[in-house]
């Protein structure tokens, strides 16, 4: 007699390549055999042993998900994404939290890999920081278990049951999906969990290019959550990246013209924070935490303003 199937993985990718062989392998390695994995790639692969593959064609990470779920045998449905990997005892400690039939949702802490660059290190130390993250910041991190608003689909565990009374995952945002899931099971009464235990390793992208192309675009979307009333919360705190860029514009061209003025406090006050966390994290690579913290603010700022004045554009693949 078969085995019976009571998770199900599901690996979202474009194309075959290192990083997705390492989480394929990292999941392979899970112990256990009471789990499935499923690939989502875009067009056909060479065969995997040990691994279901379903050919989803070039749509979002969202739309992927929601065909692999579809396809799932499991009764939880665990999200990782294909530049990551999770930690040996990964699905075991998730599984254990549904023990309480309130828990909706499980995430934890998706940490930078000791073996990244040190561009990769950098943006890892700003994701992790509350300074530049603000609450997000506990999702980089390994912090105390607590019920929270939304956990990131890097790594996160959920009832089947539930994501099927959600309607599955919004198909036309390319990031921000995760959150708006989190928002709709716990409008349905249940919790959703950060659980420290519950780790996967995620690489990260290099500081500076790509690093802020992906803040820009976590701004876009968090700015349509809060303006189609989908983000559960952080609604005040991801409104202050904007209102920095809005101060900047307005203040600094005025200080140009007529002079230092004790409107442009707020403003150095908060660049001496930034400088005083990034010497105090590390001295020798301060300048890079200083300018990639000011940066995250400005891209996640400018993102936030579009996504919230025209909360009908997704963004692209």
């Amino acid at each position: 007699m078969a085995e019976k199937i009571g998770t199900s993985i599901l690996i979202p990718f474009q194309e075959m390549n290192d990083l997705v062989q390492e989480s394929v392998e990292g999941c392979k390695a899970l112990p256990g055999r009471g789990h499935e994995i499923i690939l989502l790639p875009d067009a056909e692969i060479a065969f995997v042993a040990g691994v279901k593959t379903m050919v989803t064609g070039r749509v979002r990470p969202s739309a992927k998900r929601n065909q692999g779920f579809k396809a799932a045998k499991g009764k939880f449905i665990a999200l990782i994404d294909s530049d990551a990997f999770p930690r040996k005892d990964w699905l075991a400690n998730a599984l254990k939290y549904f023990d309480d039939p309130r828990v909706g949702a499980v995430g934890g802490p998706n940490l930078t890999p000791p073996g990244d660059s040190f561009e990769q290190k950098m943006g890892g130390l700003l994701l992790a920081s509350p300074l530049v993250a603000g609450p997000h910041a506990v999702k980089y991190r390994v912090e105390k278990m607590h019920e929270c608003v939304d956990m990131p689909s890097c790594n996160l565990v959920l009832r089947r049951e539930l994501l099927e009374k959600i309607g599955g995952f919004d198909e036309t945002m390319l990031t921000g999906e995760d959150a708006k899931a989190c928002h709709l099971i716990r409008g349905l009464g249940r919790k959703v969990l950060y659980a420290p235990d519950v780790i996967v390793f995620h690489h990260r992208r290099k500081l500076f290019a790509p690093h802020l192309k992906q803040m820009m675009n976590y701004g876009r979307d968090r700015g349509i959550l809060i303006r189609t009333g989908n983000s559960g919360g952080y609604s005040l705190v991801s409104f202050a990246p904007a209102a920095l860029v809005v101060f900047s514009l307005a203040s600094v061209p005025a200080a140009f013209f007529w002079g230092p003025h004790p409107v442009l406090w707020p403003l150095g006050l908060y660049l001496a924070a930034l400088a005083a966390w990034a010497l105090a994290k590390s001295p020798v690579n301060s300048a890079h935490l200083f300018l990639g913290g000011v940066l995250t603010h400005y891209a996640f700022g400018i993102g936030f303003i579009k996504g919230f004045l025209h909360p009908t554009h997704k963004g692209s693949f």
